[in-house]
């Protein structure tokens, strides 16, 4: 399996379409806890997008507008309205998603930039023009599929500048990280990465931080840590946690935990499930 893959699936990365139709007044979304974001599906019309962040922005033509995290932002529907299909998106595993850390606060793609894409985006217009058995689950599925293709395109355009798209864009970086990921529990050595990579020491350490924004042993701790957070998810017992991520001791384990997310492997569980 491939790494983007492998993260969606990590991170249990879902949508669920909440609306479609023409928006003729505004809707707005407050800032949530949880870790979520929103995609809006714009095919026709004209769609004002706000955000308290930013100065409003007029779309006048089909795109795809992504906001990753939790954003507050609002969208209204100009002159004749808009057509839309809107679909939040949950990730629900761990906390430190090297996907969210990776892209801005808004994402638009028009649809002339990636026709790959369209083929989805039809048929979940298709489908929300139609009341028909098992249309909301048909409906979320294809917005799961476009936000695997959305994905892939950020990284084949190579749009994002620093983070893990930018490492899965780069072809010497790529078996690295996704060693990483795939081996948590595995002490990579500078030494046996760069060698991976095809690059001295040095320019392996230079090449990384310029990319992923970050030293390859931060970036490898946060991983196991957002591993660590989703197998507790799971009720998976504490220490053999400790062990599936690499640390021989709890101790050693909840140190980092504590140096990542800013408490105890226990506390933030508690936090997490009540």
């Amino acid at each position: 399996m491939d790494l983007l893959s492998q993260l969606m699936e990590h991170f249990s990365i879902r949508t669920g379409v909440f609306y479609s139709g023409h928006l003729c007044g505004i809707s707005s979304f407050k800032e949530q806890q949880r870790q979520c974001g929103h995609l809006h599906v714009l095919k026709a019309g004209d769609l004002i997008l706000g955000s308290a962040r930013g100065t409003p922005k007029q779309l006048t033509k089909p795109c795809i507008i992504y906001l990753p995290k939790s954003t507050p932002h609002s969208i209204e529907g100009v002159g004749e309205g808009a057509e839309l299909v809107c679909a939040s998106v949950e990730y629900r595993s761990g906390q430190m998603n090297p996907v969210l850390s990776a892209l801005p606060e808004v994402i638009v793609i028009p649809f002339e930039s990636a026709p790959n894409l369209i083929p989805v985006i039809e048929m979940l217009f298709q489908e929300s023009a139609q009341e028909s058995v098992g249309q909301q689950f048909m409906m979320d599925k294809l917005s799961d599929t476009l936000m695997a293709l959305i994905f892939r395109y950020l990284i084949e355009s190579q749009k994002i500048e620093q983070g893990l798209f930018s490492a899965l864009a780069h072809p010497r970086l790529v078996p690295v990280v996704t060693a990483i990921h795939q081996l948590p529990a595995r002490h990579f050595q500078i030494a046996e990465m760069a060698s991976m990579a095809a690059m001295s020491r040095t320019q392996f350490m230079e090449t990384f931080k310029r990319e992923v924004g970050e030293t390859p042993g931060d970036y490898v701790q946060k991983w196991r840590i957002s591993v660590a957070q989703s197998l507790l998810l799971q009720s998976k017992p504490l220490n053999w946690v400790a062990d599936e991520v690499g640390y021989s001791s709890y101790s050693g384990f909840a140190r980092a935990f504590q140096h990542v997310s800013g408490m105890s492997p226990r506390q933030w569980l508690k936090d997490r499930t009540g």
